[in-house]
């Protein structure tokens, strides 16, 4: 992820999950600061980022065919549904405090390192949750639950946690700066 996000800071600022997006558009909201996303832009990010996660699950899908599995997320054997919506609000929650903390504050801007505290944040979120939840944290790709032979009953846990935890995760950044 770190390496994506390098890739494509220039271009779209290496945002790739709709609940961050979301996040940096609201990181502003009820201050005197300016705006980070303007609305029409807030909507193309997360078009692109369905799109793209739409996108990568097709072509898994039709490189991994037969007995190969295409990764989505999914329920952990063992876990129950509210271990996983609980690990996916929380992981989400750190991912956005990370990418908030790192990325759209003054003291940090232009650094070199906020990619690579983002990938750190995934990683070690999805360390910590990926048995329960499968690691997600990001609605876009629990799409991929509609190109694979996953449960769909739950499905919802991966859109609706990660709002959740996104949403955690600006209070929590709006309380800390």
């Amino acid at each position: 992820y770190a390496a994506m996000t390098y890739a494509g800071g220039p271009v779209s600022g290496g945002c790739f999950n709709p609940v961050v997006a979301l996040a940096v558009a609201f990181r502003n909201f009820g201050t005197d600061l300016a705006p980070i996303f303007k609305p029409s832009t807030l909507l193309l990010y997360i078009a692109a980022q369905v799109a793209g996660a739409l996108a990568a699950g097709g072509t898994a899908a039709a490189i991994l065919v037969g007995d190969h599995k295409v990764g989505h997320p999914s329920v952990g054997s063992g876990s129950d549904m509210g271990s996983a919506f609980l690990g996916e609000m929380v992981g989400t929650c750190l991912v956005v405090l990370v990418v908030l903390g790192t990325a759209t504050v003054e003291s940090t801007r232009d650094n070199m390192y906020f990619a690579l505290a983002i990938g750190f944040a995934i990683l070690g979120a999805g360390a910590a949750v990926g048995g329960a939840s499968g690691g997600c944290f990001n609605p876009a790709v629990g799409l991929l639950v509609f190109v694979s032979d996953s449960n769909l009953a739950d499905a919802w846990i991966y859109w609706v946690a990660p709002p959740i935890g996104a949403l955690f995760g600006l209070m929590a950044f709006r309380f800390v700066y």
